[in-house]
Parts: C-alpha cells; sequence; structure tokens
C-alpha cells in the first residue's frame, strides 16, 4: 500500500525544504545582481524571510509529492503493492 498523500508530516517538511531552498535563491539573485553589497542588512533580512515565507507556503500545498518521490528513491517508503 503507498503512502497516504497529504500527510501533515509531509506537508510540512516539503514546506522546510522549499522555504530554506527560496531563501537561498534569493540570496543568490541578490548576490548576483550585487544588490546584497548595498542594501542594508535589515532589509536584506526581510527580502530573505519574504522568500522563505513564499518558499514555505509553496512547498505547504504542493511539496509533498517530491517528499515522497526523494523517500521512495532513497527506499524510506512503501512501494505500491
Amino acid at each position: 500500500m503507498p503512502w497516504p498523500e497529504r500527510n501533515l508530516l509531509v506537508r510540512i517538511l516539503g514546506g522546510m525544504v522549499a522555504g530554506f531552498l527560496a531563501a537561498l535563491l534569493v540570496l543568490a539573485i541578490l548576490s548576483a545582481t550585487n544588490f546584497a553589497i548595498v542594501m542594508s542588512t535589515g532589509t536584506l533580512l526581510i527580502c530573505l524571510g519574504a522568500g522563505s515565507v513564499l518558499g514555505f507556503a509553496g512547498g505547504f500545498a504542493y511539496g509533498d509529492a517530491a517528499i515522497h518521490y526523494i523517500a521512495r528513491l532513497l527506499h524510506y517508503g512503501r512501494g505500491a503493492a
């Protein structure tokens, strides 16, 4: 029997991973355009926080399938019988 979809724990895990990756993406974009050098630390943290919140929301809504796929690749989930 496959894992149940839309499990709350998996959705939270997907949101946390997506939030972290979104914050890294925002930092990479700001660094590549040299905005990270000229902006204040507070503004930089606000941008990173906003990216993290948006990434968490997207990962919470749509990330459970990706987490299940990764877990199946690593043999942590039970496959379909």
